[in-house]
């Protein structure tokens, strides 16, 4: 009979005694076997081990701590497995899903942060105001985190973009988010704050009016304008590989088709 087979007969027996219980769990758990498996093997619900384990007494260990052990005493080695960019693809898109068909849990979190930020006193209150304020002006100086994305899709697309561009219409003083002199086309990075009353109805109204002066000033001097609306919450990896795609085409489009005057938008 093989240790394996006494463990067993040792756990299975309503004869033997805690001790002897307890021996064979910790060394089963010793040898690899997670509770999992011995439940398994013990063809016992996981939860009638665990009350098992507490009632004699027996300590264990995780899967983790098991591998741990294995990985330092040199008994295991460790496999890292290459994932391919459609693998990637995948589980990033499984995740998204899981998000999107768990919308409980989304609730759950904001309820946790509104309660957070209620427990605040007004100085803690003041100190994030104060710090989202920061943030909120050097994406304004610098550029939001879309815009450095976008930004980064030119590049690899072999165009040089800059940033925060005046002087492109020389009768007009208006800044733009990205230009692209090479082919005449001007990016706007259009976030949530230019479709929403974020900042209020008055200056939600304002963007607007700024963001038809900025598109038909372009147009109508020739250039060529692509509208970027982002309305999403979060800046997921899904959405990133679907504006990398579209902005390229466009982009390889008005430089084969060599347009001008040319206005699209991509949501």
């Amino acid at each position: 009979m093989s240790r394996l087979e006494t463990w067993l007969k040792c756990i299975k027996d309503k004869e033997s005694p805690n001790y002897k219980i307890k021996k064979a769990l910790e060394n089963m758990n010793k040898a690899g076997y997670s509770m999992r498996d011995i439940a398994k093997l013990c063809e016992i619900p996981l939860t009638s081990l665990h009350r098992m384990f507490k009632n004699v007494g027996a300590s264990v260990k995780d899967r983790a701590e098991i591998l741990q052990e294995k990985f330092r005493d040199g008994k295991l080695e460790p496999t890292i497995r290459e994932f391919t960019e459609e693998d990637k693809v995948k589980i990033s898109e499984q995740i998204a899903q899981r998000w999107k068909d768990r919308p409980d849990i989304t609730a759950k979190i904001k309820d946790v942060n509104r309660q957070k930020w209620e427990s605040m006193s007004e100085s803690e209150k003041d100190e994030r105001t104060k710090k989202m304020q920061v943030g909120i002006r050097k994406a304004a100086e610098f550029g939001s985190k879309l815009e450095f994305i976008v930004a980064d899709i030119i590049s690899k697309a072999g165009f040089v973009s800059v940033k925060h561009r005046t002087g492109v219409l020389s009768s007009q003083d208006l800044e733009f988010d990205l230009y692209i002199s090479e082919i005449a086309t001007i990016i706007e990075v259009d976030g949530p704050s230019h479709f929403l009353p974020i900042w209020g109805e008055d200056r939600l109204q304002k963007n607007k009016e700024r963001d038809i002066e900025k598109a038909g000033a372009a147009t109508s001097k020739g250039f060529n304008f692509i509208r970027i609306i982002n309305k999403r919450k979060n800046i997921t990896k899904k959405y990133i590989r679907e504006l990398t795609g579209r902005l390229q085409e466009v982009l390889f489009k008005i430089q084969k088709e060599k347009h001008t005057a040319y206005y699209t938008e991509i949501v």
